[in-house]
C-alpha cells in the first residue's frame, strides 16, 4: 500500500512539473514568435516601396519580352537589355555578364501565364511568372529614368 501511494504521489508531482515545464516552454515559445513577427514587421517597413509607374512598366516589360524572345525580336531585347547583356543570336539565348547563360523561350500559353510577384531590393526589381510547372523571373535595374533587363532565368 505505501508504494501505492508513494507511486501516486511521485506521479502527481511529475505531472506538475512536466505542466509547469510545459508553460514555461508555451510561454518561451510565444516570445520567439512574437520577436520574429516584430522583426519580419521591420524588415517589411526598411523595404522600399515600388510606385506605380515601376509596376507598370517592369510588369509591360516582361509581358513584352515573352513576346520578344518567341518571335526573335532580337533588336527589341537588345534595347531593353542592361550594358551586361549580351543576345546571342544563333543560339537564341542571353549572356549575362559574370552570371549565366539562359535561352530563350520557344512559345507561351498565355492563358495559364500566372503572375506571381514583384520583388524590389536596392535598386532592382523582380518579376516572377509561371506557366503551369515552369517559373520565370525577370530582373530590372533603373538607370536614371529607364528600366533595363538586368537578368532572367527559368526554372
Amino acid at each position: 500500500m505505501k508504494n501505492l501511494i508513494f507511486t501516486a504521489v511521485l506521479l502527481f508531482l511529475l505531472t506538475g512539473c512536466t505542466s509547469e515545464e510545459a508553460e514555461t516552454k508555451s510561454t518561451n515559445d510565444t516570445q520567439l514568435l512574437i520577436q520574429e513577427i516584430q522583426k519580419l514587421k521591420d524588415e517589411l517597413a526598411e523595404r522600399p516601396n515600388l510606385s506605380a509607374d515601376q509596376l507598370r512598366e517592369s510588369m509591360n516589360l516582361s509581358l513584352e519580352a515573352f513576346n520578344a524572345m518567341i518571335k526573335k525580336d532580337y533588336n527589341y531585347l537588345q534595347s531593353i537589355s542592361d550594358s551586361g547583356v549580351t543576345i546571342n543570336r544563333a543560339t537564341n539565348s542571353f549572356h549575362f555578364e559574370g552570371r549565366h547563360n539562359q535561352d530563350f523561350i520557344n512559345g507561351m500559353d498565355y492563358s495559364k501565364l500566372e503572375y506571381r510577384f514583384h520583388d524590389r531590393k536596392n535598386e532592382k526589381i523582380t518579376v516572377g511568372f509561371a506557366e503551369n510547372s515552369i517559373e520565370y523571373y525577370f530582373e530590372f535595374i533603373q538607370k536614371d529614368e529607364t528600366m533595363l533587363l538586368h537578368t532572367f532565368t527559368t526554372n
